[in-house]
């Protein structure tokens, strides 16, 4: 017997270090991603999250498995993108301005009237989608897929029609957001800044009377009842996206991460054509119980005027002009193919 156990010692000592050689032929340690939103479990993100999540655990047999806390009770976006640095959570959903501070070039997609539609905004951005994953992952992110928020519009107690009024009108700003910034002092326009959870209240008390959002945040987080009017005319389009660190997400291997990337991505799919059909419900939503205002042609370009301010104030500070550059070119490429 222990002859036996001699000669085959010599056997297991190889196996036990071809395996060090070969992780994935080992056991692998079970990865859970920690992940945070603003929105309510509810809601159509909410929904489509989790049913990737059980998708997900299903797939890899438990191996991969996300943890989510919705409802901003992991703080709004800029603490949950620092609660992601320092290894507290692991990925987010993101709207615009949290993804902003994991790739700070995605804020050219939110310039001021850049889009005249959903369609070319979001060719244009699926023509810049590795070149903001190149980005992310200099800052140690991972983007695994692109969320399409729509476009916002300007929604007022009072009747905001151009800009004087809107200097009038006490209109919100989101804490530290570089466009809100750039936007408002390009207009000398004196702006409340506030945390997107404080604005419900802000608006009730009269401490701001002017929100922007897409349509259906204006009814997800009720700001709809506090609101008299609307201005109709798309401000900018908005983009959001799925984000892992890439620390957590290089624990999963390789031949899971597909499955786990591809999983997202079917989920983002639904939630993009949730979204969209929301937005356009909620519009009509908001619209039967709100007054529609046509801006005048002078205002359009009053506002236009002032989206070109917004731009060089920006370029070269806040995204590089490389970016503003290469989306552009995309932008005129997808106009001359689909002139009418």
């Amino acid at each position: 017997m222990r002859t036996t156990t001699v000669k085959l010692f010599p056997a297991v000592l190889a196996f036990v270090f071809f395996l060090t050689l070969h992780p994935t032929l080992s056991a692998v340690e079970d990865v859970v991603l920690k992940m945070a939103g603003i929105v309510p479990e509810k809601s159509i993100w909410g929904q489509q999250f989790n049913a990737a999540a059980d998708e997900i655990k299903k797939k890899t047999d438990g191996k991969v498995r996300l943890k989510i806390y919705y409802g901003g009770v992991q703080g709004d976006e800029i603490s949950v993108v620092q609660k992601m640095r320092i290894g507290q959570l692991h990925g987010a959903g993101f709207m615009a301005y949290g993804l902003s501070r994991v790739c700070p070039d995605s804020l050219a997609f939110s310039i001021p009237l850049l889009f005249r539609n959903a369609e070319e905004a979001i060719w244009v951005r699926e023509k810049m989608n590795e070149y903001f994953r190149k980005q992310a992952r200099e800052k140690g992110f991972e983007i695994i897929g692109w969320t399409n928020q729509g476009f916002t519009y300007c929604f007022s107690k009072d009747k905001v029609v151009d800009l004087a009024a809107l200097r009038n009108a006490k209109p919100w700003a989101l804490e530290k957001d570089e466009l809100c910034n750039a936007l408002f002092k390009s207009a000398s326009i004196s702006a409340i800044p506030l945390s997107v959870g404080d604005v419900n209240t802000a608006l009730q008390s009269g401490l701001i009377r002017t929100v922007f959002s897409p349509p259906t945040g204006m009814i997800v987080m009720q700001w709809h009842t506090r609101v008299n009017y609307r201005l109709d005319t798309g401000l900018f389009y908005s983009f959001g996206a799925i984000v892992i660190t890439s620390d957590q997400w290089n624990k999963i291997p390789e031949e899971r991460r597909e499955t786990v990337r591809r999983i997202f991505q079917e989920h983002i799919v639904k939630l993009n054509a949730g979204i969209e059909r929301q937005n356009n419900d909620a519009l009509k939503v908001l619209d039967e119980k709100l007054k529609v205002i046509k801006p005048s042609e002078e205002a359009l370009s009053e506002f236009r005027e002032l989206t070109v301010k917004v731009e060089e104030e920006m370029t070269g500070k806040d995204f590089s002009s490389e970016t503003m550059k290469v989306l552009k070119s995309h932008l005129e490429q997808y106009r001359r193919e689909n002139q009418k």
